[in-house]
């Protein structure tokens, strides 16, 4: 599965069957950004994160994590035609090699890349740009915030013919619920294009948060607005290198 590189209106219709293999990832623990498995037997990636891409050029690259730790993939044998953006979210599956890679914190045997819809904050300075965003019933999931991106995995209702389409907005259009001292206030919207409708699927959105990042501009965090499945206003505070769940 791939996406383009960042762009202000991305879908998500084809996200969502591929996705729902993923529905738990970020409901995990993921304090170190670095996950294992539990089984010792195969050929298999027994390790996973979630990272950003950076090119090397000649077809090659690496990886680095939220928690800023860099993986170098001394083995790509694996995968085929993977074309490396600069700043690209993916979901990267790995084992690690016994021999180090100098300048790099790990050097790993790499068995897929996932990447994941990847996107800017988008600021809104009118009712007419904001209502563009829409502000459609979406489930946040899970989130995590760090290395410069919050990342979401969020659920919504659609009938499977519609592409919706997600934003991370800082509205400064209109007045909301004030961010407490110290936190960034911004919104994520979904665009359901009025498909309300049929069974939930699952997708993931990071979005890169430049001036808004909190752990570069000395905030405590962010504080986001969202509109529930039930049609309600809600609010939750993210810190960052912290994980969350909002079920």
């Amino acid at each position: 599965m791939q996406y383009s590189a960042p762009s202000p209106v991305i879908g998500v219709k084809k996200q969502l069957k591929d996705m729902k293999r993923f529905a738990l990832l970020l409901v995990a623990t993921l304090t170190l950004t670095l996950h294992g498995c539990n089984d010792s037997d195969g050929d298999y990636a027994r390790y996973w994160a979630v990272a950003t891409v950076h090119p090397l050029g000649e077809n090659n690259y690496y990886f680095t994590t939220d928690s800023n730790r860099s993986i170098y993939a001394g083995d790509k044998s694996r995968i085929i035609a993977y074309e490396p953006v600069e700043g690209q979210r993916a979901f990267i599956w790995f084992n690690y090699l016994p021999v180090a890679f100098e300048g790099y914190d790990y050097n790993v045997e790499l068995y897929k890349i996932e990447n994941i819809l990847t996107k800017e904050v988008e600021t809104v300075t009118t009712p007419t740009d904001l209502a563009l965003m829409g502000d459609d019933p979406i489930q946040l999931v899970g989130w995590q915030l760090g290395g410069g991106y919050l990342t979401l995995q969020f659920a919504f209702r659609s009938q499977g013919f519609t592409t919706h389409v997600v934003h991370l907005v800082n509205n400064e259009a209109t007045t909301g619920e004030e961010a407490p001292e110290g936190y960034v206030g911004l919104e994520f919207r979904h665009n359901a294009r009025k498909d309300l409708d049929g069974h939930y699927g699952y997708g993931y959105a990071s979005f890169r948060l430049g001036d808004f990042d909190p752990q570069t501009t000395g905030r405590k965090g962010i504080y986001l607005r969202t509109r529930t499945p039930e049609g309600d206003v809600k609010y939750i505070s993210i810190e960052p290198e912290t994980t969350g769940t909002g079920r």
